[in-house]
């Protein structure tokens, strides 16, 4: 399973349809999910992967989408 597709799955938990969801497309500011419900959605990617996002330094637009997320999170689980 790829990151993407790993993402795409806790998404589902979390009763979004990741599916309809274009992958470049902003998920806060298209109104998929609101910035609590994607902050939660983070956490829960810390935990799946074992990583730690650095909120302070990461740029919010570079993740709010499901490919700069899944770049970002392949990009942590390389260092």
């Amino acid at each position: 399973m790829t990151v993407y597709e790993r993402i795409a799955d806790i998404l589902k938990r979390k009763g979004i349809d990741a599916d309809k969801i274009n992958g470049d497309s902003s998920v806060i500011t298209s109104g998929i999910i609101d910035s609590m419900a994607f902050v939660n959605v983070l956490l829960e990617i810390e935990d799946e992967f074992g990583i730690e996002i650095d909120f302070a330094n990461t740029e919010l637009n570079g993740i709010a989408t499901l490919n700069g997320l899944a770049a970002h999170v392949e990009s942590l689980l390389k260092q």
